[in-house]
């Protein structure tokens, strides 16, 4: 029988209970990867205090690297404790502002360290409804690079908006108010531009399933005959998920129309998103599918989808059932023309909307943004559908040709639209 463990922790110790709220919270709920990692490092700390974590063993019994690999190359484990350390502090500002103990993983280290909470913590923003019932504490998750920026600039004016009343746009209300009318959480998913790099080098776009693969990216960047300068930096940023700044400026501006109501939205990038069509929420998705595998789910049923032929190096929309006066296809004219999608759409068995903004090129994607989250714009739009501020929005399909300038686009025209026939119970 072997001897028992001197640095062991009893089984029912409180910090491992608190542990397993913080991995079941809403801030961890999404990010298996982060569940596995919080769970291995709180372990080892618990079981031996006075030993060293290191990051290679992480890397290994975490994120199945092979021994011995090279960590200043693969950096996947700085990167996932800088992403936990910022949901740490997520769940202890909102849903675990009543735990009297914190955890941190203090930087330059990868022990979590259990402490009393802080006098001085601040507290999160109360909770509100939007209906009857109790509402789930607000989540904010921060992304990295320049959406960082767009994250301090929405929490900002939510908290302005909190504090005052904001100008009257009956159409912005009418529109974000119905979609949040269910009181579900609302996540906004950005594009990943760099698994559009990766495409690039590979030639083919990037499956759903290699992109939720817990070999992603290595299992596609084995593939590539690049010199190793490129493959590695095609890697690092695989591994990192880049956004860009329509994409952030989106973020913001939807996040400002839910604070209208009330609510704070989820804001994560597509590598750390977790989608699952069956849970009860509400989704804004952003970009196509060669920038972000998530859209996989939705575009099967759509009438107008993203198209790139790699041979030919073409952008365009595909349109399935053309109707008369419209086109089979419509192709971008880089840096001229681009054409942009916006779908509501029910998401399956009555589990909340879903708002699907992608363009068949990145600049045309701010057209779409501007549709949903512009006073003017949408007046326009419930002009197109024919529906007045007191009648339900249809669930639809919008197709946008957009005039781009420079690296911008300029203005857009709607020119086709879907209505969506709502599921039967």
């Amino acid at each position: 029988m072997a001897a028992p463990d001197e640095h062991a922790t009893p089984i029912d110790d409180p910090r491992r209970a608190l542990v397993e709220r913080v991995r079941t919270g809403s801030a961890l709920r999404k990010s298996a990867r982060l569940q596995r990692l919080l769970t291995y490092l709180c372990e080892r700390a618990l079981g031996d205090p006075s030993g060293h974590i290191i990051e290679h063993q992480i890397g290994v019994a975490v994120f199945e690297r092979t021994p011995g690999y090279d960590t200043n190359v693969d950096t996947i484990v700085r990167v996932q404790v800088s992403a936990l350390r910022r949901k740490l502090e997520q769940h202890f500002l909102a849903e675990g502002i009543n735990e009297p103990v914190v955890i941190d993983v203090p930087k330059g280290s990868y022990r979590p360290v259990f402490r009393p909470r802080a006098a001085g913590m601040p507290a999160p923003l109360s909770p509100t409804t939007t209906a009857p019932g109790p509402r789930p504490s607000p989540r904010l998750a921060a992304a990295a690079g320049v959406l960082l920026l767009a994250i301090a600039l929405l929490v900002a004016d939510n908290v302005r908006l909190r504090s005052r009343s904001a100008p009257a746009s009956p159409f912005l209300d009418h529109f974000w108010g119905q979609i949040l009318e269910n009181g579900r959480p609302t996540q906004v998913v950005l594009s990943d531009a760099s698994a559009t790099l990766l495409a690039e080098a590979l030639g083919h776009p990037i499956t759903l399933r290699d992109y939720r693969g817990p070999s992603y990216p290595t299992s596609l960047t084995d593939r590539l005959t690049v010199d190793p300068a490129t493959k590695t930096l095609l890697w690092q940023s695989a591994v990192k998920g880049l956004t860009t700044p329509q994409d952030a400026r989106i973020a913001r501006d939807v996040s400002l129309a839910c604070g209208r109501h009330r609510i704070v939205p989820e804001v994560v990038t597509a590598r750390d998103a977790q989608l699952d069509l069956g849970r009860l929420e509400n989704l804004v998705v952003l970009g196509a599918r060669r920038a972000n595998p998530w859209m996989e789910l939705f575009e099967g049923g759509l009438n107008f989808t993203y198209r790139f032929d790699d041979a030919r190096r073409v952008a365009s929309i595909a349109n399935r059932s053309p109707l008369a006066g419209e086109e089979k296809e419509y192709t971008v004219a880089w840096l001229k023309s681009g054409y942009c999608v916006v779908a509501y759409i029910p998401k399956p068995r009555g589990t909340g909307s879903a708002l699907l903004i992608f363009g068949a090129d990145s600049y045309s994607v701010a057209a779409g943004g501007q549709l949903v989250t512009s006073e003017p714009s949408l007046a326009g739009l419930h002009a197109r559908l024919g529906v007045g501020r007191s009648a339900r929005i249809p669930y639809f399909e919008i197709l946008l040709r957009t005039n781009v300038a420079g690296t911008h686009s300029a203005d857009y025209d709607v020119i086709a639209h879907r209505i969506v026939a709502a599921p039967t119970s």
